[in-house]
Parts: C-alpha cells; sequence; structure tokens
C-alpha cells in the first residue's frame, strides 16, 4: 500500500501522491468502487477514504477510468510501484468448488463449511431461482442428478416447501444421508470472519441467460443480511446480466465467468488472446473486476500478466481430470489469483501455507 494522506471534506476527498502531480476528476458512483487510474507504467494500489484505487501508470497519460458515480472527487499524488503484488496477501488463494466437493455433497451447507475447515480461501457455490423466489444452492436445472431416488424437479417451476424436503446428500454415501438444499441466506450467515464465498448465478444447461428477477432478489438479500462486500464475487457466464448486476451492487466483486471446451449452447469462449482480449475490454467498460477462466493450456503468464495490468483480478476453474496439483503449482508459478477446485484439502497439502 501506498503511504499517503487523505482528507475529506463535504462530498470532496483528496490523496496526496508524488513524484508526478495530477489532479484527476472522476464522478463517483460509490464511495466503495474501485478506480482505475492510469499514469506511469506500473502498478499501484492505495486508498482514498473508503475507496480503493488500483492504478496503472503510463507516462503518456494520466486517465480516471469512469467507475463511479455522485459526488465529485479531487485526487492528486504520488505514484508508488505497485511491482508484482496483486494485494496484501500476494500468493494465489483456493476456491473451493461447490464447496469441498470432492469431500461432500456438491452446494450443501456441509460442503460449504468443509471448504472453510479444509483451508480454502473460499467457498463457490451455485444458485437457481425457485417458483416461488426463493435463490437455492443447486448446479443443475433439475434435482435429478443430485437428489435421493432421482427425484426430477425443475427447480425454477418448483417452490421451496417442496424443494426442502429433498434429500441431497445420500448419493455422496450413507454419512451425508438426509442432507438438504439450503437456502442462499444459509451459507451467507456462516461465511467465518475472513473468508470468502462466490456465487455462480446459473444461467441455464445451455447458457439461455440468467433470470433478471435475481438482480433484484440479490441486492435484497445482501442489504438485508449486512453482508460485507469483501465477503462476496459474483460470477456467471451470462455477461449482460453480470454488467446490470454490477449497477446495482457495485461495492460487490464481480467477475465474467469464460469457458474453453466446446459446451452446446452459447457460451463465452477464451480460445485465443483476440478473445482475451474483447472480455478485457468489455469488463473495463463495465466495472467488471476480473475474469474467472476455465483452465487450458493457452493460459499463460502473458496472459495473467495483460489482465493484471488493467488491474482486473485472474481466477481459474477446473474439473475431472484437469483438477490436478500439477495444474495448481502451474497456475501459482505464472500468478493466479484464484483457483477452483472440487478437493481444496487435496491441492493445499501441495501447496505452500501462504496459499490458505
Amino acid at each position: 500500500m501506498s503511504s499517503a494522506s487523505n482528507s475529506e471534506t463535504g462530498s470532496r476527498a483528496f490523496l496526496t501522491l508524488s513524484p508526478r502531480r495530477h489532479i484527476l476528476r472522476n464522478h463517483l458512483r460509490d464511495p466503495l468502487r474501485r478506480v482505475l487510474v492510469v499514469v506511469e507504467d506500473k502498478m499501484i494500489e492505495t486508498q482514498i477514504a473508503r475507496v480503493q484505487i488500483k492504478i496503472v501508470v503510463d507516462e503518456r497519460i494520466a486517465l480516471f477510468l469512469v467507475l463511479l458515480n455522485d459526488p465529485l472527487c479531487l485526487v492528486s499524488g504520488d505514484l508508488e510501484p505497485f511491482g508484482d503484488r496483486r494485494h496484501q496477501e500476494d500468493t494465489m488463494k483456493i476456491v473451493g468448488h461447490r464447496g469441498a466437493s470432492a469431500d461432500a455433497p456438491e452446494n450443501t451447507l456441509e460442503s460449504m463449511k468443509l471448504a472453510w475447515e479444509q483451508g480454502a480461501y473460499a467457498a463457490e457455490c451455485d444458485i437457481i431461482r425457485t417458483h416461488d423466489g426463493k435463490l437455492i444452492l443447486m448446479h443443475d436445472d433439475s434435482t435429478k442428478r443430485t437428489a435421493l431416488d432421482g427425484v426430477d424437479l425443475l427447480v425454477e417451476h418448483t417452490d421451496w416447501t417442496d424443494l426442502k424436503k429433498l434429500d441431497v446428500g445420500s448419493w455422496k454415501g450413507k454419512k451425508w444421508k438426509g442432507v438438504k438444499i439450503p437456502l442462499l441466506e444459509d451459507v451467507l450467515r456462516a461465511i467465518p470472519d475472513g473468508n470468502h464465498l462466490y456465487i455462480e448465478v446459473k444461467s441455464g444447461n445451455t447458457n439461455l441467460g440468467a433470470d433478471s428477477r435475481v438482480i433484484n432478489d440479490l441486492e435484497s438479500i445482501m442489504e438485508k443480511e449486512k453482508i460485507s462486500p469483501e465477503k462476496i464475487t459474483f460470477i456467471c457466464f451470462d455477461h449482460d446480466f453480470l454488467n446490470r448486476l454490477k449497477k446495482r451492487v457495485p461495492r460487490y466483486h464481480v467477475y465474467y465467468l469464460t469457458t474453453y471446451a466446446r459446451f452446446f449452447g452459447r457460451w463465452p469462449d477464451v480460445r485465443n488472446e483476440a478473445e482475451l482480449e474483447t472480455y478485457i475490454r468489455e469488463a473495463l467498460e463495465n466495472g467488471i473486476d476480473g475474469l474467472d477462466m476455465e483452465n487450458s493450456a493457452v493460459i499463460t503468464g502473458e496472459w495473467v500478466k495483460k489482465i493484471h495490468d488493467k488491474a482486473l483480478k485472474v481466477a481459474i476453474w477446473s474439473y475431472g481430470k484437469d483438477d490436478t496439483l500439477e495444474n495448481a503449482l502451474r497456475y501459482k508459478e505464472i500468478g493466479v489469483d484464484f483457483l477452483t477446485t472440487n478437493m481444496p484439502a487435496t491441492i493445499l497439502q501441495g501447496l505452500d501455507p501462504s496459499c490458505r
């Protein structure tokens, strides 16, 4: 963090920076929003009032990318190199995919808690809206794969009163018999201090689009439960949905999900540098905070640097045969911020303690 003096007078905030002095004006949409500043070919991170500012420096320009709203903010000051630090921890953090899903029934409160207990920084869950407007944890459109006896209910056409009766643990073993589907609120209340939850808003088995009503639901739940923005990252394959969500809950982290493998339906692929550049540009245009990309050999240290140079975070998700310690070590080496895995305990055993 750079050493800086800051003060706030009415709606104006000031930060002192040098060796070069710049006066930067920008509309603040929210006093907790991230601001991207371009001024000199280095990256720095600092804070002004309650605003975290990530700065990419290029001596040809001094530019605030507009990411904030009302009141006017004046900033001038000293630029301290950010270097290779991505944030204070400066290491790759582990995210439990659907919780600790290698060891517990996916998308259950038990699986989320186990991921945190195993040392994962974050647990990741999938949410779908029920017929009566509840947000529940479920990956598939239907309950058939995880419900006892293959009970086949389409979540969006079924009320919570029916869904909450289902046993979604027995398929994983006798130990988990009777485990139920949780509401999103149940999981939010369970996030330990210092830990995090990734929330994937499902967009259908062929990515036809996320339910736009979920935007209102999430805004209401976050406010009602008083969940700190530092505890939440929203992800989705429907980028239009995320762009709208970010405008409604600007203090919360939002990452574009992308794919590499070919799936049936409309999916946002990143298979080459041109596609990567497209999503970086769209992320910056919409105030998105990072890219959450599917594991692939095309992701290199150069790609990671390109994303970091725009002050965006890099997360990687994998599953099946690609969910290996070998891949985890490679991603740590090239500077990835977050790695999503089904088996946080196993992966963490092979990484150094800083990844916890």
